[in-house]
């Protein structure tokens, strides 16, 4: 949409950048330019649709509507909690997913060890409780068997949003590409059909920003 923002990194130890929260103490939060504060992701999403109207991602036509929010609501409830288990299975897979906390440079060298290590071995348990509330015996397979209904919802259409990305593409595209730097995103590049769709929605994103780009300029 063009939007300037300012991302903010949270410790999660201390969590001290979201003290100004007083009831909602997860992330992501925004903050809206009138000091207007909006929790989780598609809830996000759906304000900046409203607040931002232009380069509209949301369906307007009600027969899309429908799966649209049901594949909004897949990502947070089904393919990310799929996740979970898997990233964090053990101490080990949860210290490499830990690593990006080494690339914030608002934080501390001292600090980013502390929160890397304790942050390892809380989700570590984390994992293991969200396993066993799951069901989950083998996580790779479990992620497997989601990517694989994802792949089917996608046979006959080129994206969620059928010939042209729509929110529901973003949101389970955001939930991919956060991982894409660790060993379970070896499961996305894998399935052929959610590969081909991963890449798809992501040199659609690079048009929509060189798009942007080129109006900017031109004033």
């Amino acid at each position: 949409k063009g939007i300037s923002f300012k991302q903010v990194e949270v410790n999660p130890l201390n969590k001290k950048q979201i003290a100004f929260s007083k009831e909602y103490k997860k992330v992501p939060i925004f903050v809206d330019s009138d000091g207007k504060q909006v929790n989780d992701s598609t809830v996000i999403m759906r304000h900046i649709e409203r607040v931002y109207p232009e380069k509209a991602v949301f369906e307007k036509e009600e027969s899309k509507k429908e799966n649209e929010t049901y594949f909004l609501n897949w990502s947070d409830d089904i393919l990310a909690p799929a996740l979970v288990p898997l990233i964090y299975r053990d101490f080990s897979s949860s210290w490499k997913a830990f690593a990006y906390i080494c690339e914030v440079s608002n934080f501390g060298p001292i600090t980013k060890q502390l929160i890397r290590g304790f942050g390892s071995f809380i989700m570590t348990m984390v994992a293991k409780k969200k396993r066993k509330a799951l069901g989950v015996k083998d996580p790779g397979k479990h992620f497997e068997l989601t990517l694989a209904f994802l792949a089917k919802e996608l046979e006959e259409r080129s994206f969620l949003g059928g010939d042209r990305v729509n929110a529901a593409d973003l949101a389970n595209f955001g939930v991919l590409k956060s991982v894409q730097t660790l060993e379970a995103f070896s499961f996305v590049e894998k399935n052929a059909r959610v590969w081909n769709w991963f890449i798809e929605v992501e040199k659609a994103i690079q048009q929509g920003k060189r798009e942007t780009e080129e109006i900017i300029s031109n004033f």
